[in-house]
Formats: C-alpha cells, structure tokens, sequence
C-alpha cells in the first residue's frame, strides 16, 4: 500500500513539476512574439514513447486531446503535418513543452541568416553527439556558403538517388 502512495505522490510532483516547466517555457515565447503552441507532454519523453499507443488509444476512444495536443504530442508529427502548421501560424511559430521550446521556420530568408550566423544560435549539441556523422549534417556547419554550394549539392543527389533506389528496390521485392 504505501509503493502505491510513492508512485501516487511522484506523478503528483511530476505533473506539477510539468505545468510550471511549460508555462516559463511558454512565457519565455512569447518574448518573441511569434505564435505558441503548447503540448503538455514533449514528443522526446522516452517514458511517453512507451505509453503513447495505449493513451492515445483511449484518447481517441473518449475523444479526449483533440487538439494540438493530439497534433504535436505524438513521435514524428512534423512527418504528419508537413506545411499544414505553417499555413496556418505563420512561416515561424513556436511549439513549447515542459522540457524545450522548438522554434519552426519555413521562411529561406531566415533560415540562410540563421546559417549565416550560425555562432549567434544555440544548438542543442546533446542532441547531435551520438549520431552517425556519415547519416546527418553537423549542426555547427554553415552548409550554403558558395565555396560548399557544388559539394552540398553533388552530396544531395548522392543521397537522394540511393534513398530513391533502395525504396524502390525493397517495394518492387515485397509484391508478389
């Protein structure tokens, strides 16, 4: 009875720990000015990834979190949504959880100025430590200057045509 009580009393924490982190991330935001989107749950949770499948099910079982929270809580909703977000907020806005503020930009102007002056912004470095530097771009690199403009683009269509070639290859195999 009294682990029952634990485990009770952590969520408890948890949960109020969770509101207050969103809500100076929200605050911190809106500083910017540019439009916020709240989700009370970060899409990188590790514990969320495990139950995500059985809360969304009973979600959409009551018809519960219809909102952005059914949008942006789930793992891999940029896939999902594409343009939609930014047809609808702007090409820049902002998507706050407990754990980080994630700024989305569609404007070119702004994303080459961000590459320009890339030692201006933060990276989150933790995020690019342990990946393969063969499968993804180093995100101190300013990519679109015009001395890397031939490579970036000879890399690019490296990519895209084995990409291509091993989606085709491996759908061609499984019909019958």
């Amino acid at each position: 009875m009294l682990w029952v009580i634990f485990i009770c009393t952590g969520a408890f924490i948890y949960w109020i720990w969770s509101l207050y982190e969103l809500e100076r991330n929200v605050k911190l935001a809106k500083t910017a000015e540019i439009p916020v989107v709240r989700v009370q749950v970060d899409a990188m949770n590790l514990l969320w990834h495990l139950f995500e499948p059985y809360f969304c099910l009973v979600f959409d079982l009551f018809h519960i979190g219809q909102g952005d929270f059914k949008r942006y809580a789930r793992w891999g909703w940029f896939w999902r949504e594409k343009e939609i977000s930014h047809l609808q907020r702007g090409s820049v806005w902002a998507l706050c959880s407990p754990v980080n503020v994630f700024i989305n930009v569609a404007d070119p102007m702004a994303c080459r100025e961000i590459f320009r002056r890339n030692r201006d912004f933060v990276r989150p470095n933790h995020l690019y430590g342990k990946t393969d530097p063969n499968l993804f771009f180093k995100a101190s690199n300013s990519f679109f200057s015009s001395s890397n403009d031939a490579l970036v683009w000879t890399e690019c269509r490296h990519g895209w045509k084995s990409g291509l070639a091993a989606a085709t290859q491996n759908t061609w195999r499984s019909f019958p």
